[in-house]
This record gives C-alpha cells, structure tokens and sequence, in this order.
C-alpha cells in the first residue's frame, strides 16, 4: 500500500474540502494516508497555492519522496492538477502512469553563525534588509573571487523554478525551469545599470551584508542572521521531484499567467 503524506491550507475551504475528498477515495485505491508525515510518505500532495506547495516541498526534498501539487490558491504555478482532477490523480498514481520531473534546488549555509542549520529552498535566497525605510549594502562573491557590492534592498539567488516568482518581481529573467543554473539579481539597486546575471550551477555564492541590519529570507521563511555573518548559497544535492500526469506546458503557464496573446 501506498503511503500519502498531507500538506494543507490551513484556512482555505476548498483545501479541506478536497482533504476531505483525498480522505474518502484513498483506501479504495490502495493509499494510505500518514500523520504525521515524517519519513513514512511515498508521495506527499499538498492542497493549496504555491505557498502550501513550497511548505510540501521542503518535506518532500528533506525525504526524497515526489510531490504532487494540487492547485487551490490563485496562482498555483507550481501545481500540477486542480482539485476537480483529484480522483483521477489517484488513479494515475496507483497505476504508475505519471512522470516525475527533476527540480533544481538551492541550499545556504550561514558561516559565523551558531546551531542554525543549513537551509534549502526550491525558489530562492536572499538577504534583504531588516528595516523596511533602509538599504543595506552586501558584498557578493562569486566562487572565492569577489565580484561586487550593492546598495540596495538586499539580494536575491534563484532557481531557475524560482525564476517566476519573487526574482521576476525584482526584474530577473524567465528561465525554462528545466534547466540548471542560478539567477543572481539584486533588489531595487542603487545602480541603474545593475541587471541580473545567470551563472552555472555549480558556481558557489556568498552574500555578507557589510552596512545596515539584515535578514535571511528563503522560499517565503525568514531567518535572522548575526551582523558580519557570510550566507554561502550553492545547487542543492538533493532535487525536488515533481508529480507530472498530462504534458506539461510551462510556456503556455507563462502566457497564461502573464495574459500573452498566443500567435494569431
């Protein structure tokens, strides 16, 4: 039997309500659904928007399970399937025909502080300031070479998954999620001519903020670093491994979600 690991909106209605459908149909199918989670899942659903998915998707990477994520938010860019289509995910899944699509993640390691362990995140890091009316300044090296400084709000490494969402907002580029490279963008910059630069994977960034009060931010967590602490960002070893049932159409995501008039 099968082992279903939860995540859920805790407030949205229609995430209970497909709980609910998700905790009827499973038996039948031969699922059985775990709580608490732990190592037990085969599989981890999580119902909600993106913000549930990225929750789920820490558990999933943590225990190297895929992730099927069903859409109840607005935006749901990371799901997979809406709740209408949860029955026939299932079946899907009980009879193996489902693809599962590799997900690059990042992870950061946070030297001169203490009993703070490594953190991962699928969209991105970033050190940002703490005080909203000021700006910091972070040193960014790239590798063991030092390559600037930026006055500005703070800076933000991406995914190329992550590429979609706060790095767009922050004017990075759309990058084809099935790729493997890191997007190194700094937040409303000081310097107009300061643009986001796409490197390999295997490069290894560290980010200090050497003037002004910050704070780690990592896939919509946040975490208080210690002044004069170096965050070191790199690919994770560990992807995330994405429930894919139908083709998946990330250009027609794209232009759906950004209302782009498909070619006459």
């Amino acid at each position: 039997m099968k082992k279903i690991g939860v995540v859920e909106h805790p407030k949205k209605q229609e995430a209970a309500a497909a709980r609910a459908e998700l905790e009827q149909l499973a038996p039948g199918m031969g699922f059985e659904i775990v709580e608490p989670i732990g190592d037990q899942a085969d599989i981890i659903i999580a119902l909600g928007g993106d913000g549930t998915i990225l929750r789920a998707a820490a558990i999933a990477i943590e225990i190297g399970c895929p992730l099927l994520g069903v859409n109840v938010g607005r935006l749901g860019y990371l799901a997979t399937i809406g709740p209408s289509k949860l029955g026939w995910a299932l079946e899907a899944i009980a009879s193996n025909r489902l693809s599962i699509e590799e997900r690059m993640t990042l992870t950061a390691r946070i030297d001169g502080a203490t009993g703070i362990p490594d953190l991962i995140a699928l969209n991105e890091i970033a050190v940002e300031k703490a005080s909203p009316p000021r700006v910091i300044d972070v040193a960014v090296s790239v590798d063991s070479g030092e390559f600037a400084t930026f006055t500005a709000d703070g800076f933000l490494i991406a995914t190329p998954t992550g590429s979609t969402a706060y790095s767009l907002s922050a004017g990075g580029p759309i990058v084809d999620p099935s790729l493997e490279a890191i997007i190194l963008t700094p937040v409303s910059a000081h310097a107009p001519l300061w643009r986001s630069i796409v490197v390999a994977p295997d490069r290894v960034i560290s980010m200090k903020a050497i003037r002004g009060d910050a704070v780690l931010t990592f896939d919509g967590q946040s975490q208080d670093i210690p002044q004069g602490a170096t965050v070191v960002v790199g690919k994770n070893e560990r992807s995330l491994k994405l429930v894919r049932l139908e083709d998946y159409d990330f250009f027609g995501r794209v232009r759906k979600r950004f209302n782009i008039e498909p070619n006459a």
